[in-house]
Order: C-alpha cells, then structure tokens, then sequence
C-alpha cells in the first residue's frame, strides 16, 4: 500500500520502504473522521499535539504585531515579469495584483516597486 507507485522504480535518493514510515496529521476534531483508516499507519499526529511541543514553531505569535505593508490597495505598481498593474488586495506581505497583461496574481510585496 504504501507508495506502491514507487515499487521497483525508486528514484535513488528515495529511501527503502523498510527505512521509512507514514504519518497522519490532522485535527483533533477530524480524528474520528479516519477512525476506520488509521490502522494503515505508523503514527498519528494531531495539530494540536504539534503546537502543544513546538510552539516556537506557530507560523505567528499572539504577541508579534502583523506585517503591515508600504502598498496600498488601489496603487499602481511593477513586477519584473508581469509588468504593471493595480492592488486589489492587501494580506500582510501578499498582494492580489490585476496586471495590465497577465491578469491577476498573488505575489508578495517586496517583488514589486511602486509605479
């Protein structure tokens, strides 16, 4: 079962099956959800359980204050490949750009220059 597509075509640098295991790791409250899959696996990890031992490891601490970024929605900008465009929305360091001939993207602030 377990990357049976691998079987007899491993890449080199793709460990044995024998040296590897597989993991789930899913939300308390989606447990019950794999109760009847779960015996297929080695280990189970919810997230809850991982941000209880890694905290430090939380993709934001309560006490950090958010990213702000120097663009505004609405503003004209540039990106080195997609050329001009205007924000259409602000999330943290990510912009949403409608660019004149690319369309719209999601690219972080700091690949762009104000216009």
């Amino acid at each position: 079962m377990r990357a049976a597509c691998w079987a007899g075509a491993a890449p080199p640098n793709v460990p044995p099956h024998t040296d590897a295991c597989t993991i789930v790791v899913c939300s308390e409250s989606k447990l019950e959800d794999f109760a009847q899959d779960l015996s297929w696996f080695d280990a189970v990890f919810t997230h809850e359980e991982i941000a209880e031992k890694f905290s430090f490891a939380t993709a934001m601490k309560t006490s950090e204050a958010p990213y702000h970024s120097d663009f505004e929605s609405g503003q004209r900008v540039f990106h080195g490949k997609f050329g001009y465009g205007t924000i259409t929305a602000i999330e943290g360091n990510k912009l949403e750009i409608d660019f004149e001939h690319s369309g719209r993207k999601k690219v972080l602030d700091s690949f762009v220059s104000a216009d």
